[in-house]
């Protein structure tokens, strides 16, 4: 009886220690991680907006593995609209080994928060607003002793509201005849699409 009471008190040593040294592990493989990025967006509409406007960003979060997840915020204009967006982002290391140089994917979704830019002179401009911020892109990470710095291309969206207030009446004159315009208001939204490539250093 004593031995096999030994026996048992042996076993769930064994597997404390065992389910000690598997959450060790765990713990050892989350770390903290972020990002600092600096891409270049080219539209995909330049009928709309500028053709390219630069686009800092900065992630911060945890990496477990090949898997990354944090939380990024950044800031970017289209046109006479200035834009803070926020976003929740994840990254995963399709080929290579953990803190080895490889390919990964990454996306990034989230809103925004919107500004006229204070140089913009449409008197009749009353409120932006921004919304659905999202990017996939794929890249190449290079790593060195802790440091990581990525190369990467992708696709990028945000949606616009622009609200224009008439408070005035106007009236039009036309072959057919004089057109009265009361005061109204008008609301305009753009889908705004641009391809980018990003700079990144990080760990």
């Amino acid at each position: 009886m004593m031995r096999y009471a030994a026996a048992v008190v042996f076993l769930l040593c064994a597997i404390g220690a065992t389910a000690g040294e598997t959450d060790s592990l765990k713990a050892k493989s989350l770390r903290y991680a972020f990002t600092i990025n600096s891409a270049m967006l080219f539209c995909a509409n330049c009928n709309i907006e500028g053709s390219l406007v630069a686009m800092p960003t900065t992630i911060h979060g945890i990496r477990y593995r090949k898997l990354r997840a944090g939380a990024g915020v950044g800031y970017t204009s289209f046109g006479i609209i200035r834009s803070m967006p926020y976003f929740g982002s994840v990254s995963w290391d399709l080929f290579g080994r953990k803190r080895k140089s490889g390919l990964f994917v990454e996306f990034n979704y989230g809103g925004a928060h919107a500004w006229l830019s204070p140089s913009q002179n449409d008197r009749y401009l009353d409120e932006v607003k921004a919304w659905g911020f999202f990017q996939a892109s794929a890249g190449y990470a290079f790593h060195y002793q802790k440091l990581r710095v990525a190369l990467q291309a992708g696709f990028q969206s945000l949606k616009t509201r622009r609200t224009y207030v008439y408070g005035e009446t106007y009236t039009y004159s036309w072959p057919t005849g004089d057109v009265i315009m009361p005061p109204h208001q008008s609301i305009t939204d753009y889908d705004t699409r641009r391809f980018f490539l990003n700079l990144s250093v990080g760990i």
